[in-house]
């Protein structure tokens, strides 16, 4: 059985004093051991749709090489407007 993820609109928001809100532009794909050793090379990742994916087993065969990292960039969006202090502590 094959497994694909979506990761769109990812947002982070700073650790120093600004609390400035950071887009999530760019993702590296880095393979495990397995797919390192060859054992398995059904994996995946890229954009589709304007969203970062990632995709697993199923054993299809245009997944990378052993080894491969692979990086992929996109576009800001425009920052959330969230007032946080309204949300939970907890």
């Amino acid at each position: 059985m094959q497994r694909k993820a979506y990761y769109g609109n990812c947002w982070f928001i700073s650790s120093d004093t600004s609390g400035s809100w950071i887009s999530a532009t760019s993702a590296t794909f880095i393979p495990d051991g397995m797919a390192k050793a060859g054992t398995r090379q059904d994996y995946q990742g890229g954009i589709e749709n304007g969203k970062f994916f990632m995709r697993h087993d199923g054993y299809f065969s245009d997944g990378y090489g052993p080894g491969s990292n692979t990086s992929f960039q996109m576009p800001a969006e425009p920052a959330p407007i969230i007032n946080l202090s309204a949300l939970p502590s907890e």
